[in-house]
């Protein structure tokens, strides 16, 4: 008979109260199996203990192991050998042109002697015409096969010269070769919805055709309304956030920055406000090619969520966060060490700050070295966890009389020698054992269907069950605010500043709209760590499932179909997946250790057997396909993965302390759960002490799935 852990019962009423508030609010529609997290799982009936971890962040110690197995901790410094200098400063694109591929308009023939006489005059009335009326749904000219890739980009240049509201596009025909077109730039029309025609076509041939100098700037004619200059700001940005900046300069006379003016700023001692354009800079973030333009270090945070200790770090040293990497992420609630990665950042600049550091108390960073490459999440070879566990005590008398110890002790030694089932943990999905808050794999779920405005509506929903006991909460009371009114700049002023993410996806709605083009920057504005989470925590939801499944349906026999992994330097992770034929799964030379389940992405391999026919059953409730996590509008490519069924800790132990508090010492291979070490050891009864609703983004986020 199969036992459930104290918080899948938990786990099935938040997940039944989620469904039923989001489709009553029209947000989200959820099918039944999403109703709780999955876990159903232990190997046998055993006697439950009692307990509780994180009573303070002392009880709980992580270590992240790199790819060595070398635990992180605070130590002596490395310094660059003398051929390979540490970065001083960011590698800028300093001149016209240089290092941005784009070519010099002035050293570009005319269209004239570019394309013939007959193919020029269609490119005039096409030009003509689609002043006129919008013609971008036509399929365009072709001019054929241009095999010189230098010459199509002179055709390029030179067609936005002279026509810019025309664009080429080079595509590959059924012969492979390379084929120019010629056709009509819908964009536009979009700005004549807001712009006069002439302002158009000098805006359009500065962007298409200057050197992308953040030097360089353009000025749009005085505009004196606040409504218009929204409008035209917001669809600038959705056109061409991509390499511009725009924003809203009040002057007199000339701009006294180097700009490339399309026409006059005004007459002298003239005061406008109007909308001024620029490209963006681009810094380097490294060659990669070995030349130590990386700074690792090892920071150790206590009682700190992971988000809140890089915002601070790059407030010392006035960076952005996209400048750090890691392997993973850390619990908050918890004395944590890990290895990080800073772009453009000197040892000597960290050791600085050591002064002001002094400030937080529960941020320490050290051991410096400079490294040719960056960290990636699942950059290591796994954690190593000190727990304590408090009040330990049995929640039904064992048959015998036998005591705690006894139990604890046969507990042990059966999940040292056996392992445990490799569940996610709840705190992966956001579930925090409190009834409130959206879980992650719902907005995973938004983001994977392109839903960007049910995503950001969840990201901002009141947490339930708060209205009782926490009436009184700003984050509450900010959420209840929007939901109600849907005003973004009401909503920012009342959330507290300690919500960075909420901060974010305010800031980037209020610059942008609440429009799903407006919903879709905000999401963009968010860490990409976080946004991988999302999708992560809705593929760990269908692991989750899939392995209470496949228990279910073999029970903990190697079967005919399951996957195993024989990994191969010469072989794609796809070709390194084997499925097991009848006779290698009897033949006794795999157990269940071996078998593993896919981690669902564009290339899954799905197992041989009726398991796979579960997978296929939830993504069709889903309304998913493989295809469905190649997520273009975010640029994130989810390619998949494999993980074990079953995990075994190395090098556990443990040691009474008072007789009512136990200590473990164990590692984990990565993405593996010390809460589910515990729930497979106690049956299920051990919870956390303390719960914080910002941990919701705090869980171990050692995943090495491709994005």
């Amino acid at each position: 008979r199969r036992t459930r852990s104290h918080w899948l019962g938990r786990g099935k009423m938040i997940g039944r109260l989620v469904r039923i508030h989001m489709q009553m609010s029209g947000v989200l529609e959820l099918p039944a199996f999403m109703h709780d997290l999955g876990i159903e799982h232990t190997s046998e009936e055993r006697t439950r203990i009692t307990g509780t971890i994180k009573t303070q962040p002392e009880d709980f110690l992580v270590k992240e192991l790199d790819p060595t197995g070398h635990p992180a901790a605070l130590g002596e410094n490395i310094q660059a050998p003398p051929n390979q200098a540490p970065p001083t400063l960011p590698r800028k694109q300093e001149g016209p042109g240089k290092g941005n591929g784009r070519m010099d308009p002035s050293s570009v023939p005319a269209l004239n002697t570019l394309v013939s006489q007959g193919r020029l005059d269609e490119i005039q009335s096409l030009a003509k015409r689609h002043t006129s009326e919008d013609l971008s749904s036509e399929e365009g000219i072709s001019l054929g096969v241009i095999v010189s890739k230098e010459e199509r980009g002179h055709i390029h240049i030179a067609l936005r010269l002279a026509y810019p509201q025309l664009k080429s596009i080079s595509a590959k025909n059924v012969s492979g070769e390379t084929e120019l077109c010629i056709s009509a730039d819908r964009d536009y029309w979009r700005l004549r919805d807001l712009l006069e025609h002439d302002e158009v076509i000098r805006l359009l041939r500065f962007v298409h055709t200057a050197q992308m100098s953040p030097s360089q700037s353009y000025l749009l004619p005085p505009d004196p309304s606040k409504d218009h200059r929204t409008k035209v700001h917001r669809l600038l940005d959705d056109i061409f956030g991509s390499k511009m900046v725009a924003r809203t300069l009040t002057v007199e006379g000339r701009p006294k920055r180097r700009r490339v003016e399309a026409h006059p700023a005004g007459g002298e001692g003239e005061e406008a406000t109007r909308i001024m354009m620029r490209f963006r800079k681009h810094t380097s973030k490294g060659t990669g090619k070995g030349d130590n333009s990386y700074l690792k270090f090892v920071m150790k945070k206590t009682n700190l969520e992971h988000q809140e200790a890089i915002q601070r770090l790059c407030s010392s040293l006035h960076i952005q966060p996209s400048k750090f990497s890691c392997a993973g992420i850390k619990d908050r609630r918890a004395i944590t060490f890990q290895y990080m990665t800073a772009c453009s950042v000197t040892m000597e600049t960290m050791k600085s700050l050591d002064g002001e550091r002094g400030l937080y108390p529960e941020l320490q960073t050290g051991s410096y070295q400079y490294v040719p490459h960056p960290l990636r999440l699942g950059n290591l070879s796994g954690n190593e966890f000190v727990v304590m566990v408090r009040d330990v005590a049995l929640a039904t008398p064992v048959p015998g009389g036998g005591g705690v110890e006894g139990v604890v002790e046969a507990g042990a030694v059966r999940v040292r020698e056996r392992g445990f089932v490799n569940y996610f943990g709840p705190q992966r999905f956001g579930y925090q054992g409190v009834l409130g808050g959206v879980l992650s794999p719902h907005v995973g779920l938004a983001m994977l269907k392109g839903d960007c405005m049910s995503a950001v509506k969840l990201l901002l929903y009141p947490e339930l069950g708060e209205a009782c006991d926490k009436s009184g909460d700003p984050v509450h009371a900010a959420k209840l605010y929007f939901q109600s009114t849907h005003d973004v700049s009401g909503t920012l002023e009342r959330m507290p500043p300690s919500r960075r993410r909420e901060g974010y996806i305010l800031r980037a709605l209020r610059r942008h709209g609440f429009t799903e083009t407006g919903c879709q920057h905000s999401l963009m504005s968010i860490p990409h760590s976080l946004r991988l989470l999302y999708v992560h925590s809705l593929s760990s939801l269908l692991w989750n499932h899939l392995v209470s499944h496949r228990l279910q349906e073999y029970g903990e026999r190697v079967v005919e179909g399951d996957l195993i992994l024989r990994p191969s330097q010469e072989k794609t992770l796809r070709e390194c997946v084997h499925v097991l034929t009848s006779l290698e799964a009897s033949s006794g030379h795999y157990s269940i250790g071996d078998v593993v389940l896919p981690m669902v992405g564009t290339g899954t391999v799905f197992p041989g057997n009726r398991t796979a026919e579960k997978l296929q059953q939830m993504l069709s409730e889903l309304g998913l396909t493989l295809d469905s996590f190649r997520l273009r509008h975010f640029g994130m490519h989810i390619a998949g993965s494999y993980r074990k069924m079953v995990a075994c800790p190395r090098h556990m132990t443990w040691e009474w302390l008072d007789g009512r508090s136990l200590r473990l010492h164990f590692t984990l291979n990565p993405s593996c759960y010390a809460t589910m070490l515990l729930g497979e050891l106690s049956g299920g009864g051990v919870a956390t002490h303390t719960v914080d609703q910002s941990d919701v983004d705090e869980e171990a986020e050692d995943n090495s799935q491709s994005d």
